[in-house]
């Protein structure tokens, strides 16, 4: 009877330790579908972050942060680099979504001037560029407005990681990267916009750039209409 108390008792002192496990001992970043906001997207560039410097072998992804470091910010440069950080290291977030965001399309979106590999637990699901061992092996591609598609089946904790390389920063107070995440559809509309609005801007310069030179032409015609210069001046 005394043994049978003892176990009994034991079993309630580590049940909780149990029922939470290695997972939910890591701050979990909740996103609920109320506030998302009018975008319809949340940006994780303060939230927080897991980092492991240093190369990863390929193909499978981390799948537990234990013993990594704390950040608190993403987009870091030079100066402002976290600890160990040599242009390559994995960076992780654990993430739940509410009811409403089960195995619902969401978007994920990375900006980065340099090269990613994207995990969820560990499965590959997408990245830009190719992450190398060193400057010469990498291969960097902007990619801001592009789309990863990922789901979740439930509202447990899971682990996004991003394997990143970048030892060649364009800007030197941009090393890192800056992630968002949202409803796959209102997303994708919004960069199609975007994309469509980049499309036509090369026409607009185009533009400008036929009317200056007809202004100019006017002008070598009609040299007294000095005006026309200063209008060919302006559109240049």
């Amino acid at each position: 009877m005394c043994r049978f108390l003892l176990n009994f008792l034991l079993i309630i002192v580590l049940l909780p330790v149990w029922s939470t496990g290695a997972k939910a001992a890591e701050p979990v970043i909740f996103v609920e579908a109320k506030k998302l906001g009018p975008l319809q997207e949340i940006p994780l560039l303060d939230s927080v972050c897991y980092f492991h410097p240093g190369r990863w072998r390929q193909g499978i992804g981390p799948t537990e942060t234990k013993g990594w470091s704390v950040l608190h910010f993403t987009g870091f440069g030079g100066a402002n680099a976290p600890k160990g950080w040599a242009g390559i290291g994995c960076f992780a977030y654990w993430l739940r979504v509410d009811s409403a965001l089960v195995n619902q399309k969401l978007a994920f979106r990375i900006n980065h001037d340099g090269a990613s590999q994207v995990y969820l637990d560990g499965r590959a699901i997408g990245g830009y560029g190719k992450v190398g061992n060193n400057a010469r092996e990498m291969e960097a591609v902007r990619a801001p407005r592009d789309i990863i598609p990922i789901w979740f089946s439930d509202t447990k904790p899971h682990l996004i990681v991003i394997y990143y390389a970048n030892f060649k920063a364009v800007f030197p107070d941009f090393y890192g990267f800056q992630v968002n995440l949202g409803r796959h559809s209102y997303v994708a509309e919004r960069m199609n916009r975007s994309n469509q609005l980049l499309d036509m801007v090369p026409w607009f310069a185009v533009g400008q750039l036929i009317l200056g030179l007809l202004q100019f032409f006017f002008f070598l015609f009609y040299p007294r209409q000095s005006a026309l210069m200063v209008f060919f001046m302006m559109k240049v």
